[in-house]
């Protein structure tokens, strides 16, 4: 409980970290290196989005998944999306090749290559705050596509704390 009195706290002292507004995040429907439809915003709950607008986001991103799936960690309903851009089909193929020996096949369900502008993305997480692409940018999208929370942070234990209590105000375990 200390934890997350402290965690918050820290959010909000330093409110540099987070960025909390009402934008509306694009609709995102396809299908995830697993070949099961993943949809942003998801109509049965929010969802925290792992978003790398660079290649050199990629290590950055797999340490937040590492962070949110250890075995003390809350579940977190969670979509790695490594932002692409828009590619040539044959490109976008190799791509997703590679992301699938990139990433450990139990997640492959939950990673989702964007192929389309990320502008949108950006204006609706952090608009004109996105400080180094190679920092990855972490939002809680409600069902109705409502950016509740983004951060662009790394995954430091005072960083994924935070995330992890603000999930947890939202969405409290059941005893």
């Amino acid at each position: 409980m200390t934890l997350i009195i402290r965690t918050l706290l820290f959010c909000t002292l330093y409110g540099i970290l987070t960025y909390s507004q009402s934008a509306v995040f694009p609709t995102i429907r396809d299908r995830s290196l697993a070949n099961t439809p993943i949809a942003i915003p998801d109509p049965n709950g929010d969802t925290l989005v792992i978003m790398g607008f660079d290649k050199d986001a990629g290590d950055a991103m797999t340490d937040w998944v590492t962070a949110l799936n250890q075995p003390d960690s809350p579940t977190i309903h969670w979509v790695y999306l490594p932002v692409i851009g828009s590619v040539p089909p044959f490109v976008d193929r190799l791509i997703k090749r590679g992301l699938k020996s990139a990433v450990p096949q139990p997640h492959h369900s939950q990673v989702l290559a964007y192929f389309g502008s990320q502008k949108p993305l950006i204006r609706a997480a952090l608009p004109d705050t996105i400080t180094d692409t190679a920092i990855p940018v972490i939002a809680i999208i409600t069902p109705s596509g409502q950016v509740a929370h983004a951060w662009q942070v790394l995954a430091t234990p005072d960083h994924v704390a935070t995330v992890q209590a603000i999930w947890l105000t939202r969405h409290p375990p059941l005893d």
